[in-house]
């Protein structure tokens, strides 16, 4: 009887320290799957890195613009490929220069909407951009960065943002030529 008194005991001891202590892996554990599965709210939403155009084309389920016109001195295809679906699909084709122009960048943004307008997270308004252009009989904006353009223009699936850091004028070549 004595002895069931002793073990009794010790597992009531054992009980005020493991309880707690099974509590709070409990506790972390849901906290961790909690955050597990609300990535996005905290991170943004996925985006995906593709080897091709084409397979960036199937996944957004869209044609990708390609420029008609572009300078033998930037890199193609592009060096990066980029999607995200989330709010809305957004590709991010990025070009770099080559040779002594290694240090020439093309970045053609494209998001893939009917939407007139657009969240400033997904794409910053024309408003901010500068002077009107004619792209291809769209209206466009130029806007100028430390080291170089960027040119917006909304055309009839898509908002279109093309950065680079090129003299103007050979930029306006490859943005009209874009299709």
């Amino acid at each position: 009887m004595k002895g069931m008194a002793v073990a009794g005991r010790w597992l009531w001891q054992v009980g005020e320290v493991a309880l707690p202590l099974l509590a709070t892996v409990v506790l972390v554990a849901l906290g961790l799957r909690l955050l597990g599965a609300l990535p996005s709210v905290w991170l943004g939403p996925p985006v995906t890195v593709f080897a091709s155009v084409e397979e960036a084309e199937r996944a957004v389920g869209a044609r990708i613009w390609l420029p008609v016109y572009f300078p033998e001195y930037l890199d193609f295809p592009p060096e990066a490929i980029r999607v995200e679906r989330e709010p809305v699909a957004r590709v991010w084709l990025s070009f770099w220069g080559r040779g002594e122009a290694e240090g020439a960048r093309l970045t053609i943004t494209q998001v893939l909407t009917t939407q007139d307008t657009l969240p400033p997270e997904v794409l910053a308004p024309a408003a901010t951009f500068g002077r009107p252009v004619d792209i291809a009989g769209y209206i466009g904006f130029v806007g100028e960065e430390a080291e170089g353009y960027r040119i917006y223009w909304r055309a009839a699936d898509r908002h279109v943002l093309v950065t680079a850091t090129l003299p103007l004028q050979e930029m306006l070549g490859i943005v009209r030529s874009l299709r």
